[in-house]
């Protein structure tokens, strides 16, 4: 059985750098979950 990966980005509300990563993450054809992670949960939405 192929165990899936969880990754947890911490300080996710830098919009740039977050919506990058994930994209490729997704490119990367990750399996698993993602989770995002801010002290902002302002920019945490807008990311």
């Amino acid at each position: 059985m192929e165990l899936d990966e969880k990754i947890v980005l911490i300080g996710a509300g830098s919009a740039m750098f977050t919506r990058g990563l994930v994209s490729d993450l997704i490119h990367t054809g990750m399996r698993g979950e993602l989770a995002l992670v801010d002290i902002d949960p302002v920019a945490l939405r807008t990311a």
